[in-house]
């Protein structure tokens, strides 16, 4: 830089983690690793969403009707398989669910890995030096 002011960076940027790997484990008891995107704050925003409703269902003694029900279930299986990377391994959980070897709750494992690969990427952006300016003399 000019007029003799330097920046200097304390230390070189991670680079950024964009995916986990988490197991998705079928009710026959089989795991299989799955690569997962970090769900977007949108995701995770829609996800707890989600829980709520099944939460608030669940406490007030409330059973959804099929159709509620279906929805629910339907978007979070639309969200599992959004952060699913390879198309091949969201068939392969979807295959597992329609043929009974699975059920959704077994996914839900990949958005918790999700989640907290996120967490530790935000952490690891906290912790990072922050870039000094220096003047030369």
């Amino acid at each position: 830089m000019s007029d003799g002011v330097q920046e200097v960076s304390e230390a070189p940027e991670p680079p950024e983690q964009k995916t986990a790997f988490s197991v998705f484990r079928t009710s026959t008891g089989k795991e299989f690793t799955v690569e997962v995107k970090l769900p977007t704050p949108d995701q995770l925003g829609i996800y707890r969403v989600l829980q709520k409703k099944f939460r608030r269902a669940a406490k007030e003694g409330n059973d959804l009707d099929a159709n509620q029900a279906s929805q629910l279930l339907g978007n979070i299986f639309e969200l599992v398989t959004s952060i699913v990377v390879d198309p091949d391994d969201a068939d392969f959980i979807q295959s597992e669910i329609l043929a009974g070897r699975s059920s959704l709750a077994d996914t839900l494992p990949l958005i918790n890995d999700g989640v907290e690969a996120l967490k530790k990427s935000n952490e690891i952006k906290d912790e990072q030096p922050k870039t000094r300016i220096v003047t030369s003399s």
